[in-house]
């Protein structure tokens, strides 16, 4: 029987991250970039939950490329626009309709 795919490529990823430098480097990259097509795709999209969900998980990146003004003021805009929808649900609902995109 065949074991899971996902969770062997998993347990590859983390025994060659503990053994590579470079792997790390370039495992690092390739979730950046996978994040970066994330957000794009929500941005064109005008899906907003999805614009939320990338841009908080930018965050970490931020920190680590010692991005001090977007590591300061992301997590206050990721919880100000989270909780849009219990102070000013007629804008959550602009937002979430498609409004914050520009096409």
């Amino acid at each position: 029987m065949m074991e899971d795919p996902i969770g062997l490529f998993g347990t590859f990823r983390t025994e060659a991250r503990s053994k590579s430098q470079l792997y790390t480097f370039w495992d690092n990259y390739i979730c950046m970039v996978q994040l970066l097509l994330r957000f794009i795709r929500a941005e064109r999209t005008g899906n907003w939950d999805e614009h939320l969900a990338a841009t908080g998980s930018m965050i970490p990146f931020f920190f680590g490329m010692d991005r001090p003004n977007y590591s300061r003021w992301l997590p206050v805009y990721v919880d100000d626009m989270r909780l849009l929808c219990d102070r000013h649900p007629s804008v959550h609902i602009g937002l979430a309709g498609g409004s914050h995109a520009v096409s």
